[in-house]
């Protein structure tokens, strides 16, 4: 899964300078802007379910970018206690059951985006205990995800909330192999696409094609390059939020050898 990602707010800027007019870009930057400092603000460890606002791409008129929450709100949600409860449960969307599920069938139709991280985060467990991980591109370029949007309306307070979701994958073998699970869980990672496939990704129709473009997706992210260490607990007591350290390599007196080479 993909609950922990390191965003780098001015990467997110290089990026919605990218695709974004300028005066969306300039509003963007009125908000972002202010959160590179202090430096304590910078998300190089964010969880999903604290909902922080991300930058993402989607479609409008050409390719735009958006400040959005981490965590899918379906438009037909009624109020903000069950707002609150289902967006906890949509931090992922599984590409597989996507067209399927109430939650996503209408992002998939109408609200496809991608999310720029600089990496993200997941647990190797090994003989019973578990191990934090960074993972990123060998090249150090960005991870551009697949993920799904939608907009949601309070109607008590007529708030507009636009938020998403990550779309996830099949682990591919060196997932397996170097973020290996030792119960029965089934290792899943972040859909990923080049920078040539975000538009295809954002304009696509849901139709009868679709799910053959999203197994090529699949077999796509299995094919980019990627490396991982181990770092500083990022759950737990030890845990220390958001620290400018958490993507540093850490080293675990009990795991005899280097996990990756």
């Amino acid at each position: 899964m993909c609950y922990d990602i390191k965003v780098s707010l001015e990467r997110q800027l290089k990026i919605a300078r990218q695709y974004g007019d300028p005066k969306v870009i300039q509003e963007i930057e009125k908000t972002l802007l202010p959160l590179l400092n202090p430096i304590e603000r910078e998300y190089y460890q964010v969880s999903g379910f604290v909902h922080p606002e991300i930058l993402v791409l989607k479609e409008g008129d050409g390719i735009v970018p958006n400040l959005e929450q981490w965590g899918l709100i379906p438009h037909w949600v009624k109020d903000r206690e069950n707002a609150n409860q289902i967006r906890n449960k949509t931090l992922n969307a599984r590409s597989e059951t996507i067209k399927e599920k109430p939650s996503y069938r209408d992002a998939v139709k109408h609200g496809k985006c991608v999310i720029p991280i600089d990496g993200f985060y997941e647990h190797a467990q090994i003989k019973g205990k578990k191990y934090p991980n960074f993972i990123y591109r060998r090249d150090e370029r960005p991870i551009l995800l697949a993920g799904l949007s939608s907009e949601w309306i309070d109607e008590e307070t007529g708030e507009v909330i636009n938020s998403f979701s990550i779309v996830t994958t099949r682990g591919s073998d060196w997932m397996r192999q170097n973020i290996p699970h030792e119960d029965d869980r089934e290792v899943r990672m972040p859909l990923m696409l080049t920078e040539e496939g975000v538009r295809e990704w954002i304009t696509i129709e849901p139709d009868d094609s679709f799910e053959d473009y999203v197994r090529e997706l699949s077999l796509l992210t299995h094919k980019i390059k990627l490396n991982a260490h181990t770092v500083r607990p990022i759950r737990g007591k030890q845990a220390i939020p958001n620290s400018e350290h958490a993507n540093e390599p850490f080293s675990y007196p009990d795991l005899e050898n280097t996990l990756f080479d």
